[in-house]
């Protein structure tokens, strides 16, 4: 029979989860393991601890910054990570010399930093971002959207009625101005875009922030006006992470527009005859979506991935063939 240990035997029959437990499970389903891992099964050695566990015992260490002992001792002490990383305490735990050694492992072939920025790129699209956090934390921020904002208080201008200026006209215009500085620096690259967020927009949000503060508490919550305020208000942390990374969006207008015609056509993606057709569906149409996104014009980047893949050798030779790596095809 099958011994379990009472640390094991806590965490399943706990009735409320730590912040830290959610956010393993949500990076145990978001993060393109397998991906990830084909990057570096070339480099890794057959012998010793399965790819897998020090992959994810790497990632909780980029999570959590935590030192190679501190993370040896984290595995021991705490059920939520060894249950992320595959591990129980009747396993053998990796010890910090072994932690150390594949740290350098991915260094020495030029794979530590990059781990971390594919698993961004892939929450990206996902409209999150993660944070490097501290020893004590890390956190996956949902990004918030200035356009359903700006939409709220276009509903309580006109709920004011024709010729009557209210407060919700000041949060138009103080919002206008952030768009205005997104449109002057739509076309430059993601470095430039934040610095500039920083020199323009923070003072903008720092203004609107001011002013949000003095009239909510003078609005009835009920009220249009109020429902907009407080929308803004309990949006706040999402709406303001844009300005610290030029890769961001100020709103999810491009994913919407990307996504409607297949709102539009939905009723003609119902019958996919199987599970596997609506998943292969779902990927192309990701595909394709992504591919606009960088610049691609659809067919002509199709018609190279499909010419270049069967000979593509390695995950790496694949990988130069996805949007953000493929050169724009110049008409023909």
């Amino acid at each position: 029979m099958h011994q379990v240990s009472f640390a094991k035997a806590e965490y399943r029959n706990k009735r409320r989860k730590t912040r830290r437990e959610m956010f393993l499970e949500r990076m145990e389903s978001l993060v393109p393991w397998q991906l990830l891992e084909a990057k570096i099964e070339p480099f890794y050695p057959k012998a010793g601890y399965p790819l897998r566990v020090m992959l994810r015992i790497h990632c909780m260490q980029l999570f959590y910054n935590l030192s190679d002992p501190a993370m040896e001792d984290s595995l021991y002490e705490i059920e939520s990570m060894r249950h992320f990383a595959g591990l129980t305490l009747t396993d053998r735990i990796p010890d910090e010399t072994t932690i150390l050694n594949f740290r350098h492992l991915l260094e020495q072939h030029q794979l530590g930093r990059r781990l971390f920025e594919e698993i961004n790129n892939h929450l990206k699209n996902l409209g999150m971002l993660l944070r490097e956090g501290s020893i004590v934390d890390a956190t996956i921020v949902g990004l918030g959207c200035w356009a359903h904002v700006r939409r709220k208080f276009i509903d309580a201008q006109k709920a004011t009625g024709k010729g009557k200026r209210s407060r919700a006209d000041t949060a138009i215009h103080l919002i206008g101005k952030l768009y205005k500085t997104e449109k002057q620096i739509r076309h430059l690259p993601a470095e430039e875009k934040t610095r500039i967020r920083q020199e323009r927009a923070k003072p903008q949000l720092e203004k609107l922030k001011t002013w949000l503060d003095k009239n909510l508490p003078q609005v009835p919550p009920k009220s249009t006006l109020g429902k907009a305020l407080h929308y803004l208000a309990g949006q706040w942390k999402r709406l303001t992470i844009y300005i610290e990374d030029g890769r961001l969006e100020i709103d999810n207008n491009g994913i919407e527009r990307s996504i409607r015609p297949f709102a539009v056509g939905r009723k003609n993606w119902l019958f996919a005859n199987s599970q596997a057709g609506a998943k292969a569906s779902a990927a192309l149409y990701s595909l394709i979506e992504t591919a606009k996104l960088h610049g691609h014009e659809p067919y002509r980047y199709l018609r190279q991935v499909f010419t270049e893949l069967p000979k593509a050798q390695s995950v790496e030779e694949i990988e130069r063939l996805l949007p953000w790596n493929l050169a724009c095809i110049s008409d023909e």
